[in-house]
């Protein structure tokens, strides 16, 4: 019977396991990070002590447990994979099953192995299996955390041996590293764009902005054949920036800007200043910083540079700049100063907050010597990045997708972008996280600029009570604001309210649901 117990409780303790992966999973892996916000996010829920209530009335009720066991297997299993894959599918941003989960699964079956070997021995009463474990799993969780973390260790080793050896072999390869608080992934995406029908190109995919993300892009896509590794460098943490530097020799660098991303991880602004700007200053004589004027804690450094630099502006004289911007609904016109030409131009991208990470990609193609012919040629097909100020259509309803976006001046400015639209203006915003302190000041600063923007707010998460209280204080109609637990309910709300309607939505910010309990 103990081992029919054991096998019972390890099925049913899956339901935990892919749970709680799935928040160590959204904190890139730091237990740190996991554990802190377990402590904050996790509070006593009347709902879940009753389901847990449940499942031990039925479990430890000796006779049902010795004369009904598959009734268990046939009710309790279900139930509590039911109640995961809701939990899961509730994500924006879904829980993956990546070769690193499945690592952690056999890692967290020896922990329980263990569990199980050592009440074998003590001979334990059976009927107690499934609450002693339950009682039990955080410590065994942790265990499987700090064995994959070491395990990892290991393989990130090993990657590295193996991404250096096939650096070395590629001679003429260029190698360009973006950071950035925010922008990065954009500039990353615009110089791709610019440069992929004049150079072979190998570019970290997506999001992937961490050494283990960079050295699977080396060892699984980089061939001789490329001339250019465009690399995205993503720090959240004093230090973070050591990695990047000891590992690559970067040919170009730039920093898009310095903001208070992350700011409740590198505690101040200052210390993400000086991170972030290192990538700059470890740069030789003969490589190029990228340069943007507009962000006066770059500029503090430019004398620690010994790069040589290109500068860019979209509001003040540089190598490149950008004039008579004019930001609308249906894309941008500016007039593009490169060097000692001047050019008037029309492109798709939205945002006038996207005009520097363009006039970064756009520095990065005249350092490789790009004509101005073909630099222009490609800004007139360039497009927003993914859930970046991404234009859609769906019905009669125009969206601009903004959902990656977490900063406050990105915010600002894809507020000014739905302002220009014709039709009812619609916002669905958990607010801004991972501001430490500041999150309630900022948030309360955004409500003044939705009210001049919006005609209807849907607020996610108790994280957006702040902008909730502040729209109310500044007199905004409380019947156009609406409160929702997580984004698929605020978009179930607009279909059931708006589908007949021509209106213009903007999806700002759409963090898992993670972050919004």
């Amino acid at each position: 019977m103990i081992v029919a117990s054991l096998i019972f409780t390890f099925f049913l303790s899956l339901y935990l396991f892919f749970y709680y992966a799935n928040f160590f999973q959204k904190q890139y892996y730091n237990l740190s990070r996991f554990l802190k916000l377990v402590q904050e996010k996790f509070h006593f829920h009347f709902t879940r002590f009753v389901w847990f209530v449940l499942f031990i009335t039925i479990t430890f009720l000796p006779h049902f447990f010795q004369g009904m066991i598959w009734i268990k297997w046939i009710l309790i299993l279900p139930l509590s994979w039911l109640v995961y894959y809701r939990k899961i599918n509730d994500k924006i941003i879904p829980f993956k099953i990546t070769k690193r989960i499945k690592r952690m699964i056999i890692q967290y079956s020896i922990s329980y192995a263990l569990f199980a070997f050592i009440l074998l021995l003590l001979k334990a009463n059976a009927e107690w299996i499934p609450l002693l474990y339950r009682l039990c799993f955080g410590i065994f969780f942790i265990l499987t955390c700090l064995i994959n973390q070491g395990f990892e260790k290991i393989l990130q080793w090993h990657y590295k041996k193996k991404a250096k050896r096939k650096l070395q072999k590629c001679l003429n390869l260029k190698i360009i590293g973006i950071t950035g608080s925010f922008g990065k992934s954009s500039t990353k995406f615009y110089t791709k764009q610019i440069l992929e029908q004049s150079y072979s190109i190998c570019c970290s995919p997506k999001s992937y902005n961490t050494l283990n993300g960079l050295l699977i892009t080396i060892n699984q896509q980089l061939h001789l054949s490329h001339q250019i590794l465009l690399l995205e460098l993503g720090i959240d943490q004093v230090k973070g920036m050591n990695k990047y530097i000891r590992f690559f020799d970067f040919d170009i660098a730039c920093v898009t800007s310095i903001g208070m991303q992350h700011l409740s991880t590198f505690k101040t602004i200052e210390n993400i200043e000086s991170e972030k700007i290192k990538l700059l200053q470890h740069l030789k004589p003969y490589q190029t910083a990228i340069i943007n004027l507009d962000d006066p804690r770059i500029v503090a450094h430019l004398d620690e540079i010994q790069a040589q630099k290109i500068t860019i502006s979209s509001t003040k004289k540089a190598d490149i700049y950008a004039t008579d911007i004019q930001i609308k609904a249906t894309g941008t016109s500016f007039t593009l100063h490169l060097f000692n030409q001047i050019y008037p131009l029309k492109i798709r991208i939205l945002g006038r907050h996207h005009m520097n990470d363009l006039l970064m990609a756009i520095a990065i193609a005249k350092v490789l010597q790009m004509e101005d012919e073909k630099i222009l040629k490609r800004l007139k097909t360039i497009k927003n990045l993914e859930h970046r100020l991404e234009l859609k259509k769906e019905g009669l309803w125009q969206i601009i997708d903004d959902s990656y976006n977490s900063n406050f001046n990105g915010f600002k400015e894809a507020l000014a972008v739905l302002k220009t639209a014709s039709t009812k203006k619609i916002l669905i915003t958990p607010g801004l996280i991972e501001l430490n302190d500041l999150n309630h000041e900022i948030n309360q600063n955004l409500a003044s600029e939705i009210k001049k923007s919006c005609d209807f707010v849907a607020l996610i998460g108790a994280n957006s009570f702040s902008i909730y209280k502040q729209l109310i204080q500044e007199k905004y109609p409380k019947k156009n604001i609406e409160q929702f637990r997580t984004y698929l309910e605020a978009w179930s709300y607009l279909k059931n309210n708006f589908i007949d309607q021509k209106i213009t939505i903007l999806i700002e910010n759409d963090l898992p649901d993670t972050y919004l309990k």
